[in-house]
C-alpha cells in the first residue's frame, strides 16, 4: 500500500513539473530568443520568439487597437464636456496665475526670459517705430499727389467753412483793438515817419509839411471807423473763402513744401507723441501684483473660468480633428517600434506578470491531476 501511495505522489510530482515547466518555456518562448538562430543554413524552429518576431505587426495593432477604442473623438469629447473635468482645470488655471500675480518678477523680466534676443522693450520699440514709419510713408505716397480736400475728411472741411465767418469777424475784432491801444498808435506813427525818412528830399519835405502826429490823428480814426464796417468785415471773409478755396484744390505735397514740413518731420512728431503718451517702460517695469486688485480679482475670478469654458467647448468640437493632426495611430505604432525587445517584454509582462504566473502554476496543477489518472489506469490494469 506504500509503495502505491508513493507511485501515485511520484506521478502527480513529475506531471505537475512537466505542465509547469512546459507552460513556463512557452512563455518565455513568446520573447526569447531575440533573434533567429542558425545552425548552418537552417533557422531552428520557433527562433526568433513570438513578439520579437511580430514586432511590427504588433506596432501596428497596437496602433489601431488605441485609435479606434481607446482614445477616440468621442471619448474625449465626452471628457472635456465634463463638469468636474472643466471645474479642475480651472482651479488648476487659477491656481498658477495667482502664483504669477505673486511673482516678483517685472513684466518686463517676465517677457525678456521667453525670448532670446534683444529686450522685449527694445524690439517693442522697434517695431512699433518701424510700423509707424511704413504707415506714415504708405499714406503719403498715397495722398502726396491728391488735392488737400481730398484728404481732409469731409466733416472737418464742412466745419472750416463754418468757421471761416467767424474768424473774419475775430479779425476784425483783434485788429480795432490793436488800433485803438497806445501801443497800435505808436506802431502807426512809428510806420509813417519811416515811409517820410525812406522817401529822401521829397519825404523831407513832406514830413516838414505835414507833422506825423497830425496824420495820425486825422486819418486814424476814419481807417479805424473803415475797420468797424460790415462791409470790412465782409471783405476780409471774401478774402478768407477765396484763398481757402484756392489752398483746398492745392496737392498735399506742395502745401508741405511751403511749409518746409517733410515726412520725417511728421514721423519724428508721431513718434514723440507716441513716447510721451505710452510709457510702455514705464508700464513694463511694474510687477504683477501691481496691477488694481479689482482687475486680479476680475481676471481670476471671472475671465479665467470663461476663457477654460469656452477653450474646452472649442477642443471638444475640434476633437476629431486635433486627433487626425496629433497622429495617434502612427505614433503609438512608431513607439512600440522603437522599443528594443527587453523594453518590449518589459511592457507585455508590466501587463501580464500575474497572468503568466497563473499559466505557469495552471499547467502545473494540469500536470498533477494527469500524473494522478496516470496512477490510477495503472492502478487499474
Amino acid at each position: 500500500m506504500f509503495d502505491i501511495l508513493v507511485h501515485f505522489v511520484f506521478l502527480i510530482i513529475v506531471g505537475a513539473i512537466i505542465g509547469g515547466l512546459t507552460n513556463h518555456i512557452a512563455i518565455k518562448m513568446l520573447f526569447r530568443p531575440h533573434k533567429a538562430i542558425y545552425i548552418g543554413k537552417f533557422r531552428l524552429p520557433f527562433t526568433p520568439g513570438l513578439i520579437p518576431k511580430r514586432q511590427e505587426e504588433i506596432a501596428v495593432q497596437l496602433g489601431q487597437l488605441v485609435m479606434k477604442h481607446l482614445i477616440t473623438a468621442e471619448s474625449i469629447e465626452k471628457k472635456l464636456k465634463e463638469s468636474r473635468f472643466s471645474k479642475t482645470m480651472t482651479e488648476q488655471v487659477q491656481k498658477e496665475v495667482n502664483k504669477w500675480f505673486e511673482t516678483e518678477q517685472t513684466f518686463h523680466e517676465i517677457l525678456d526670459s521667453m525670448t532670446e534676443t534683444d529686450p522685449l522693450v527694445n524690439q517693442l520699440e522697434t517695431k512699433t517705430v518701424n510700423l509707424l514709419k511704413d504707415r506714415i510713408t504708405h499714406q503719403f505716397n498715397q495722398f502726396k499727389t491728391q488735392p488737400l480736400e481730398n484728404v481732409i475728411p469731409e466733416a472737418a472741411l464742412n466745419r472750416i467753412d463754418r468757421s471761416l465767418s467767424g474768424a473774419a469777424s475775430f479779425l476784425t475784432e483783434r485788429l480795432v483793438d490793436y488800433l485803438e491801444s497806445e501801443e497800435g498808435k505808436a506802431r502807426c506813427q512809428y510806420e509813417l515817419n519811416r515811409f517820410f525818412e525812406n522817401k529822401g528830399l521829397l519825404g523831407n519835405m513832406l514830413g516838414m509839411l505835414f507833422n506825423s502826429q497830425m496824420i495820425v490823428n486825422r486819418i486814424y480814426p476814419e481807417l479805424v471807423h473803415f475797420i468797424k464796417q460790415a462791409s470790412f468785415e465782409d471783405m476780409l471773409y471774401q478774402l478768407l473763402q477765396r484763398e481757402w478755396d484756392h489752398l483746398k484744390g492745392q496737392p498735399l505735397e506742395s502745401m508741405l513744401n511751403r511749409t518746409s514740413i517733410n515726412e520725417e518731420d511728421i514721423f519724428q512728431w508721431l513718434s514723440n507723441q507716441i513716447n510721451s503718451h505710452l510709457p510702455y517702460r514705464k508700464w513694463l517695469e511694474q510687477k504683477p501684483g501691481d496691477l488694481p486688485i479689482e482687475w486680479r480679482e476680475t481676471f481670476v475670478n471671472r475671465l479665467i473660468p470663461q476663457l477654460v469654458q469656452n477653450g474646452l467647448h472649442f477642443a471638444s468640437q475640434k476633437a476629431s480633428e486635433m486627433l487626425k493632426s496629433l497622429e495617434i495611430e502612427q505614433l503609438v505604432s512608431d513607439q512600440v517600434r522603437g522599443f528594443s525587445l527587453s523594453e518590449l517584454e518589459q511592457v507585455v509582462l508590466i501587463i501580464s506578470k500575474r497572468e503568466f504566473k497563473m499559466i505557469t502554476y495552471l499547467g502545473a496543477l494540469l500536470g498533477g491531476i494527469i500524473g494522478l489518472i496516470q496512477g490510477l489506469l495503472l492502478l487499474v490494469i
